[in-house]
């Protein structure tokens, strides 16, 4: 009862730590197939941000670089603390191209909303971005730093206030 209630539960939002649970549930000839079918649920799993955790706390990572990139319009800058989350374990893990696709998500949302009081943050991503840049060869289907920062100052050109800060932390 407990572990169809627990993949349950993981099937709707996966979390490491019920993944966990579920293996010290189950007899040590299930733990193999537990860990597939937790790997194949996490990738087809509408909650990309979690999924995504999952498979970087589980030690997925290329799975986990995947989704991100395939789904990277799904990454909602609005839920800031999951997308800081997530990049500082795709740090950990090195995995640039996901906290790529934080950052940026993060840094476009708060340029989009017009979230002033967000600027120093937004510059802050820039930043970061910009360091990232060096260490990244292949940027993969994303496009590269050059052009995103041509698209930002395309679309957001006249915003003073965020590119006065982002040049007062150059």
């Amino acid at each position: 009862m407990q572990i169809r209630l627990l993949w349950r539960l993981f099937e709707s939002v996966p979390r490491f730590e019920r993944h966990e649970q579920l293996l010290a549930l189950v007899a040590q000839a299930e733990q193999v197939e537990t860990r597939r079918r937790s790997r194949e649920t996490a990738l087809r799993n509408p909650h990309t941000t979690a999924a995504t955790e999952f498979l970087l706390r589980a030690g997925w990572e290329d799975d986990a670089e995947r989704i991100v990139i395939e789904r990277r319009s799904d990454f909602d800058g609005q839920h800031y603390p999951a997308l800081l989350e997530l990049a500082e374990l795709a740090a950990n893990a090195k995995r640039p191209r996901i906290e790529v696709v934080c950052y940026r998500n993060l840094l476009r949302s708060i340029l989009d909303d017009r979230r002033s009081k967000a600027y120093g943050h937004a510059a802050k991503y820039f930043k970061r971005l910009a360091r990232l840049d060096a260490g990244i060869d292949d940027y993969g289907p994303l496009i590269d730093h050059g052009r995103f920062v041509e698209e930002l100052r395309r679309d957001h050109g006249r915003k003073s206030a965020f590119w006065g800060r982002v040049e007062r932390q150059r």
